[in-house]
């Protein structure tokens, strides 16, 4: 899973194997706690902690920035 900034910084691209989503960075910790949620249901961590790691790496670089 793959997580990156638009140049202009104003979206959010995940990439998977076999689906891509892009959204607005200002919903970015609205869909990290969503995909931690999901990683907590049983089962579910092994598929989901790839996504919330990528989308942390992101959050923190944002944050690094001072535009978190």
């Amino acid at each position: 899973m793959r997580a990156i900034l638009t140049a202009d910084k104003r979206h959010v691209i995940i990439k998977g194997r076999t689906w891509s989503d892009t959204f607005p960075v200002n919903r970015l910790d609205d869909w990290l706690a969503f995909y931690e949620r999901m990683a907590k249901k049983p089962g579910r961590e092994k598929h989901y902690a790839p996504t919330v790691a990528a989308l942390t790496r992101v959050r923190s670089r944002l944050l690094e920035s001072g535009e978190g």
